[in-house]
């Protein structure tokens, strides 16, 4: 910037040039300074420097009367001495008033300053408080703007987001953010983003999705989220959409995951959509299946997530109304019986097995059958207890087949049968069932107890905990 109040000198100096007519004359008084050009002297030899008057500063016969001082850079003099702007008068302290700027200068207090037009530097003049800047800068950004500039549409909604300054918009920034988002340019998406409210789930939807598709990771994760909204509002689960997003965060946002697919599955079943084939809640299902050695503090536990995809409703009755995800039933009944923390809980167990045994589903019918041959969670029927078992067994299920093998050994609700036993024991144990091979090296110990022995390990070593200890 140039401030060209200062860049003029003292008036006596800037003329010079009627200094040279004086000394063309030869006139006594100029005459000892002629050949000095204008240094201080000059207004000495001519009384008053500022005014080329005598030393008294009155005029009197024989004086010199200085020239009409010759302002440059625009400015005019008010009085013919000095050099003012436009617009300004001369007073003793100075040049007053507001100047009125020749073309090409912009006024800042009472000078006129020469500033380059281009973005970057009248955004730093902006900055040093030079009004006029900032207000040409938004003239010219709008302008650009407004002429499908969609870089300039960006650089006008980062000034209108500038809260501290008294043209401040927040609304209008947003407005011009979005512009240039869904013209291409990934940064004033996520600057939109920043501002958008809460409700306005549509606009920022086709905001995320153009950053995320610029590799921006906040983009994607607000995209989810506004996929997940959308759907708790009822409108739509676009869970096609939301499915690579899910498991791109599966490891890394294991919290962000979890929230949005309980949402995703409970809107997806108020919408009433198909649960066939993949939906939100049979995604929730595996999701909460999936091994986490140590299990993240911030994520829910296992039968937390399991209780809502199974019922499609966030903290669901002990009654469940429906069945969103009837595997994760079976799931949540398993845990349940396999904590035994009380009556309650196996009840509870039992009704989501009988319940799920109901859909034709084996691996159901044969925990219900367990309880019902155990007397767990349910009142002790060996008859139903095995009429489940050989169901199960038969849709090919061969802990099934191990217990119905253990209940003909010893007659229980069924004719008994030994020999038929040790075949199906051994069957299931080949098929690599551990409750097989347990019951079989059981029965064995007696009279093969080396072999016995053997089968206990393998069952052991396959995760059947009962087994383990006895060889």
């Amino acid at each position: 910037m140039r401030d060209h109040n200062r860049d003029q000198g003292p008036s006596w100096r800037r003329s010079w040039g009627w200094l040279a007519a004086l000394c063309a004359l030869s006139l006594p008084l100029v005459a000892a300074t002629c050949n000095q050009g204008p240094t201080d002297d000059l207004g000495d030899a001519l009384g008053d420097k500022e005014h080329g008057l005598g030393a008294e500063g009155v005029v009197k016969p024989g004086d010199v009367i200085a020239a009409p001082v010759v302002c440059e850079g625009g400015q005019v003099s008010p009085d013919t001495i000095h050099c003012c702007w436009p617009g300004q008068r001369w007073e003793a302290e100075g040049c007053l008033g507001a100047p009125q700027c020749p073309g090409g200068l912009l006024p800042h207090e009472a000078e006129c300053l020469e500033i380059d037009g281009d973005d970057a530097s009248l955004a730093r003049a902006c900055d040093e408080g030079v009004k006029a800047a900032c207000q040409l800068r938004l003239d010219t950004l709008t302008g650009r703007c407004e002429g499908g500039e969609l870089a300039s549409c960006e650089a006008l909604g980062g000034l209108y987001a500038e809260v501290e300054r008294p043209w401040a918009d927040p609304a209008r920034a947003l407005e011009l953010f979005e512009r240039a988002c869904l013209g291409g340019l990934v940064e004033p998406c996520v600057a939109a983003l920043g501002l958008i409210g809460a409700g306005e789930v549509a606009r920022e939807r086709a905001m995320a999705e153009v950053a995320c598709k610029g590799r921006v990771e906040q983009g994607c994760v607000r995209l989810l989220g506004a996929i997940a909204a959308r759907c708790a509002e009822g409108k739509d689960c676009d869970f096609k959409a939301a499915r690579p997003l899910l498991d791109r965060f599966a490891a890394s946002r294991p919290e962000l995951v979890a929230q949005h697919l309980q949402t995703l599955c409970v809107g997806w079943v108020a919408i009433e959509g198909s649960l066939e084939g993949d939906h939100p809640c049979a995604a929730l299902t595996a999701f909460a299946l999936t091994p986490r050695s140590p299990w993240p503090e911030a994520l829910p536990p296992v039968e937390e997530l399991l209780s809502v995809a199974c019922a499609g409703v966030i903290a669901p009755p002990d009654e469940y109304p429906e069945m969103a995800d009837p595997a994760a039933c079976v799931h949540l009944g398993e845990r349940l019986e396999a904590s035994a923390a009380d009556a309650q809980t196996l009840g509870r167990a039992a009704n989501l097995f009988r319940r799920t045994c109901a859909l034709d589903i084996p691996q159901a019918c044969t925990r219900l059958g367990v309880l019902y041959k155990d007397g767990r969670g349910a009142t002790r029927n060996e008859q139903r207890a095995v009429r489940l078992f050989q169901q199960s067994c038969d849709g090919g299920v061969w802990e099934a087949c191990a217990h119905l093998a253990w209940m003909m050994e010893r007659g229980l609700g069924i004719r008994k049968d030994p020999e038929g036993a040790g075949d199906l024991y051994e069957r299931a144990c080949g098929a690599n069932e551990p409750v097989a091979c347990h019951y079989l090296g059981l029965s064995l110990l007696p009279t093969q107890e080396r072999r016995a022995l053997k089968l206990l390990k393998k069952a052991c070593e396959a995760g059947h905990k009962p087994s383990c200890g006895k060889h």
